[in-house]
This record gives C-alpha cells, structure tokens and sequence, in this order.
C-alpha cells in the first residue's frame, strides 16, 4: 500500500501487467479454442475499480481498466458467441461498514 503519488513506475506498470495485460494475454491464446466451443471467459476484479481506496491507487486503476477491457471484449466475442464475464467479488462486512458510513453522512 503506497500513497499515488509516491508508487515507484516500475511496480506499477508490473501491476497493470498483472492485472490487465495478463488476462488479455491468456484470452488472446485461447481465442481460437473459445470461438470453437462457444466458451466463456471470466475476469476476477475487485470492488475497488469503482469504490476508490487510499493509497491503493494504481491497484485501483488496474482493476478499472481491466474491467473497462473485459465490457470491451464482451462486445467484440458477442457475434463468435463467446461470453466475456467480470466478477467483482464485494466484501460483506466491508459493505456493511460502508453502508453504515454512509447512512452516517
């Protein structure tokens, strides 16, 4: 965890590598065998591409690009029936929390 501002760019760009670059690359491998057995392919985000957390920053970018990737690709693969699916896993004492913030405000 590291303030924005202060991420060394070498970490980051090895997160976006991770997190986004890395599920592109295994779909663009396995495009061939998808299309033919009319496949699925499921991206793992995070709550925080649209819930910010602090000094998660780039962690946060990452998982909102790819989520932005993954409504992309879902539109290129819908003519091959290929399904494209994000799943955001949600915390639910942490949503809790949040609502209870929330409601606070």
């Amino acid at each position: 965890m590291t303030p924005l501002l202060d991420m060394d760019l070498g970490r980051a760009c090895k997160l976006f590598d991770l997190n986004v670059f890395a599920p592109i690359s295994v779909a663009k491998a396995f495009i061939p065998l998808l299309i033919a057995n009319k496949g699925t392919i499921i991206n793992i985000g995070s709550y925080v591409d649209a819930l910010p957390v602090p000094w998660q920053g780039v962690y946060n970018a990452s998982k909102a690009a790819l989520r932005s990737l993954t409504d992309n690709l879902r539109l290129e693969l819908r003519p091959f029936n290929v399904d494209v699916v994000y799943v955001c896993p949600f915390p639910f004492l942490f949503r809790c929390f949040f609502l209870f913030i929330i409601t606070r405000m």
